[in-house]
């Protein structure tokens, strides 16, 4: 596990992903006021990405959350290179991505390649990725943030399982996402075909 979970009486949440709706950055971060609502721990939303009318979104954001049980830390654009410093320097506990729709999202494989655990929607690609209990949890679409807070809420409290989510999610990503581990796959299948 490269990245490592918070020791303070901290829980660090990161998003990564364009700003546009369909990502559901406002749906995230009423989730969060809601959590804090219910969560002992104060609460950090770290955000990697950008996107048109960035500044008016982030005071949009800054509205809805509570000052003092929530602070957001808006990282804008980076490269893949800076993702994965931040990610390898920074105590993190969780992947969160909530999304309307998704494929299978890079940002998903980013987060378990490091060990991180996943929260997202359950859509698209995402199952494939994600398993509930096992390396992250999966929300319902329909769900609102008052429910999706008090999931995050037990996970939180639940610090053994999110050590376990973190080991799990490193090595189902070496198992499904490791481009090196699939290229070498990918190859002998096309060797034997051929």
């Amino acid at each position: 596990i490269i990245n490592k979970n918070s020791k303070d009486n901290v829980f660090r949440v990161i998003t990564c992903s364009f700003i546009k709706p369909g990502k559901r950055l406002n749906f995230v971060a009423h989730t969060l006021k809601e959590l804090s609502e219910l969560c002992p721990k104060k609460i950090e939303w770290f955000h990697i990405g950008s996107g048109k009318n960035f500044q008016i979104f982030r005071k949009k954001i800054l509205k809805i959350l509570p000052q003092k049980k929530v602070s957001f830390f808006f990282l804008g654009l980076m490269t893949n290179k800076e993702i994965f410093n931040f990610y390898k320097t920074q105590n993190l506990d969780l992947f969160l991505l909530l999304s309307l729709s998704e494929g299978r999202p890079v940002s998903i494989m980013e987060a378990m390649s490091v060990g991180l655990p996943v929260f997202a929607t359950n859509v698209g690609g995402i199952p494939e990725l994600v398993a509930n209990n096992i390396n992250g949890n999966l929300v319902d679409i329909n769900s609102p943030s008052r429910q999706v807070a008090h999931q995050l809420n037990k996970l939180i409290a639940n610090t053994k399982l999110l050590k376990i989510m973190r080991r799990k999610s490193r090595s189902k990503w070496k198992k499904i996402a490791n481009s090196n581990i699939n290229n070498k796959i990918l190859i002998k299948n096309l060797i034997q075909k051929a």
